[in-house]
């Protein structure tokens, strides 16, 4: 089964400790050497040749939705998927699934972790790794 759905989870609850000072309103926009990190994962994507992608937002959360508006509207298919108020990442899931195709693969992202391999997957796999701290 090829795999053609990409959901990028960035619905998550806001870690206002970790925030730096401004006005983020998620984890997905924060800076990280001058570009929010959903930026570091869809250019990685886009390097990747993958085009359409689904992501899953809060809501309220309108500065990632700016980002995704104004940054990525013509570079690649983004279609956003909104949660009012998740309770836990499966709500993020849900929404992301909703919008899929059933009858194609699904590679699922979340929006806060890069992962540079080539996806050249087909089969059901999870990447996993130790961290000290995110």
């Amino acid at each position: 089964m090829s795999i053609s759905n990409t959901i990028i989870l960035s619905a998550g609850k806001i870690d206002y400790t970790r925030l730096p000072i401004g006005s983020h309103q998620s984890n997905a926009t924060i800076p990280i050497n001058g570009k929010p990190v959903i930026s570091w994962i869809l250019d990685d994507l886009i390097r990747k040749e993958i085009e359409n992608v689904t992501v899953v937002i809060r809501a309220e959360n309108h500065k990632l939705r700016e980002v995704l508006e104004n940054h990525y509207h013509k570079r690649m298919n983004i279609t956003i998927a909104e949660v009012a108020n998740p309770q836990s990442i499966i709500d993020s899931l849900e929404a992301g699934l909703a919008k899929a195709d059933d009858q194609k693969g699904t590679r699922i992202i979340l929006g806060d972790t890069l992962i540079y391999d080539n996806y050249n997957h087909y089969e059901d796999f999870v990447y996993t790794s130790p961290v000290a701290d995110s």
